[in-house]
């Protein structure tokens, strides 16, 4: 374990996940996340089962939680313990974590703070040497709001420096207050990691972006790795009611600040800040939060599925992609108006200013962004996607809520959207409203196909069959195209031809598509991943026709696969090609994981969009479905009148003759007509 680096994980008081225990190595990786034994977790856990008893894990289970604790093995000795005490707790530790392994979830296992505050290393290291075996075992857990005692951090050095020295497979953790340690930073000076655990309800989720910052900043060059601890017991728990009935003060659902807007709002605002996780803090000895409060327990529920579903994501190291996304001022000035008698944007001093934040990922190379508001209503949100998407899924719950529809107005599911839709005006620009307390995040997909299916094919025919022989609906504009092993098969090569092979659709119907999608199975014998440029290529031409100077080739718009000389990749590019005037590039992607020989499927769209014309491509991996490379074009439809007349699609590979058996093959055709 890389000892200099300092992690921030985000505590949310719940818990969740499911993992496998095949030993019991946990380290950081270079970008802050948990690895156990090799495998990147994004941590969802919680400090003790709903029941607080240290055997049973059902809570743990229901609510997906993948790390666990409890406070018994921290607490159970009392000063003046004795060997046989530490024995006797050892086993009980032992059997729980057995318990816990069994059950499929992490423990970070509490020290017994009699053995800190006494810094009996001998009874500290008969505690950790029984134990560090142990594969639930991740954390070591040294201290919990440190600040609370005197003439602590010696001890905490201490303890932490004979941990180190006898097991270095666990990262040895403290929880504390953002603001008790600004005030004394020694407290979190001997650690691998901090949890910073204010509870911030009811007073705003987003100031858990200043804590964890503060916290960041203190220990210099290195920062400390942060979690951040949520809260789902409410802060009145802990009063007392006065007059004849002296107890604690009884919660409901109806009394509670805590909600599910403030579950999920914690959740979010410590993704937005860099959490590598989630830990969900509930005092069941105040609180039962199952019996007393069951919808914020379904809340906590709901986040354990929703942090499974988005883990991938929130493991995702991809480079997110630039895009326009800006808040109109508008809540705040109507706010500031009916408070200050005027619409002055400024806030007045003591006024909170983070009121909004959101955090973005791509994953499988689409887009993830998660939103978060503060006690603020109306925030108006505009936001142009950087590419054309078939639809939105809102999490959690997973649900479609904006639909793409070619040419047409995309469809709304107004009643499962989380913010008010103000207005979408394609499948690419959204403007919503965010009101106070609403969190939520949105994939922008990019897979899947609008319109009805119009023509399909898989080739299947008589090895050697000419393509206009097998279906009259095609033509053949350049080289040879043979049907062969039940594949199309472009790129025969003739001896000193430079084997251009261009073929066409011209079905009944097709001259008047004008928003359609082309998805069909390719695979070519030509690298295309080298560092020799070339001119050979081959794919899709979009609103397609035969050129009239060179009638063996086509002209519309090109989605090809093409070698360049600065890339080693090949590289996926929508171009446009004019009658006899050559190719121009409209944008092209880099896609290190294709490989020659390889099936790849190849889904491109176009659509006809006030005037202009937008093209979006998507290439997965046959085998297993990755998506492997997304592009986008949005072009001012300039190709010339003909192309809008003959608005088919085609095929081209154009081969070298320098090697007999370069070829493209083409299987599992779909045509989609969304006119």
């Amino acid at each position: 374990m890389n000892t200099n680096k300092i992690f921030f994980l985000i505590l949310l008081i719940i818990n969740g996940g499911s993992m496998a225990f095949a030993g019991s190595v946990v380290q950081f990786e270079p970008d802050g996340t948990v690895s156990v034994n090799g495998e990147r977790k994004f941590i969802y856990g919680t400090f003790r089962d709903p029941s607080d008893d240290w055997t049973v894990f059902t809570g743990i289970q229901e609510a997906g939680f993948n790390l666990t604790h409890d406070y018994y093995f921290e607490t159970k000795l009392n000063a003046g313990y004795t060997s046989t005490n530490v024995s006797n707790l050892i086993a009980e530790a032992g059997t729980y974590l057995d318990l816990a392994a069994n059950n499929n979830v992490g423990v970070f296992l509490g020290i017994p703070r009699e053995i800190v505050f006494s810094t009996d290393t001998t009874a500290l290291g008969q505690f950790v040497n029984a134990l560090k075996n142990k594969p639930a075992l991740w954390f070591w857990y040294l201290m919990e709001n440190p600040g609370n005692y005197v003439n602590i951090s010696s001890k905490l050095q201490t303890c932490y420096t004979y941990i180190k020295s006898i097991d270095t497979n666990h990262p040895i953790v403290i929880a504390e207050k953002g603001k008790t340690l600004i005030g004394a930073s020694t407290l979190g000076q001997y650690c691998d990691m901090i949890w910073v655990n204010d509870n911030c309800i009811p007073y705003g989720y987003l100031s858990k972006l200043a804590e964890i910052d503060s916290v960041e900043s203190l220990y210099p060059p290195h920062p400390k790795l942060v979690m951040s601890v949520i809260h789902a017991t409410d802060s009145l728990a802990n009063e007392n009611r006065q007059g004849m009935h002296p107890a604690k003060i009884k919660l409901n659902d109806n009394s509670t600040n805590i909600d599910r807007n403030a579950i999920h709002g914690q959740a979010q605002a410590s993704i937005a800040a860099g959490a590598k996780g989630i830990l969900c803090y509930y005092n069941s000895e105040k609180h039962n939060i199952k019996n007393d409060t069951p919808a914020v327990w379904q809340a906590i529920v709901e986040l354990g599925q929703e942090m499974s579903n988005l883990e991938p994501v929130l493991l995702s190291n991809e480079t997110v992609p630039n895009f326009s996304l800006y808040e109109q001022v508008w809540g705040r000035t109507l706010r500031m108006r009916d408070l200050y008698g005027d619409d002055e944007v400024t806030p007045a001093p003591g006024y909170p200013t983070k009121y909004l934040k959101w955090w973005t990922k791509k994953y499988n190379n689409e887009l993830y962004v998660g939103f978060i508001a503060d006690f603020m209503p109306l925030n108006r949100m505009h936001m142009t996607t950087p590419y054309q998407f078939s639809s939105v899924v809102q999490y959690p719950g997973g649900n479609t809520v904006i639909k793409a529809n070619g040419s047409s107005n995309p469809t709304i599911y107004y009643n499962l959207c989380e913010p008010a839709i103000w207005d979408v005006k394609n499948n690419s620009y959204i403007q919503f409203v965010i009101n106070e307390k609403d969190s939520f995040v949105w994939k922008f997909a990019i897979e899947g196909i609008s319109g009805d299916l119009v023509y399909s094919d898989d080739f299947t025919g008589t090895d050697g069959t000419s393509l206009n022989i097998y279906n009259q609906y095609w033509t053949i504009a350049g080289g040879i195209a043979q049907l062969r092993n039940n594949k199309l098969y472009l790129g025969t090569l003739q001896s000193g031809n430079d084997s251009d092979n261009n073929v066409l659709y011209y079905g009944t119907g097709s001259n008047t598509w004008e928003d359609y999608t082309v998805s069909v199975d390719m695979l070519s014998t030509r690298n295309f991943a080298t560092t020799g440029s070339s001119t050979l290529y081959a794919g899709l031409i979009l609103y397609g026709a035969r050129e009239s100077v060179n009638t063996d080739r086509l002209w519309g718009y090109q989605v090809r696969l093409r070698d360049l000389d600065t890339s080693p990749n090949c590289r996926l590019y929508i171009s446009k090609r004019l009658d006899g005037t050559g190719s121009y590039d409209l944008n092209y992607i880099d896609m290190p994981d294709w490989v020659v020989n390889g099936w790849f499927n190849i889904t491109a769209a176009i659509v006809k969009n006030n005037g202009n014309v937008s093209i979006n491509v998507v290439m997965k991996n046959v085998s297993d479905g990755t998506v492997i490379g997304t592009v986008s074009a949005l072009d001012d439809g300039s190709v010339g009148g003909a192309v809008f007349n003959h608005k088919t699609f085609g095929f081209n590979s154009a081969m070298s003759y320098s090697a007999s058996d370069y070829h493209t093959e083409w299987d599992n055709l779909k045509v989609y007509n969304a006119d």
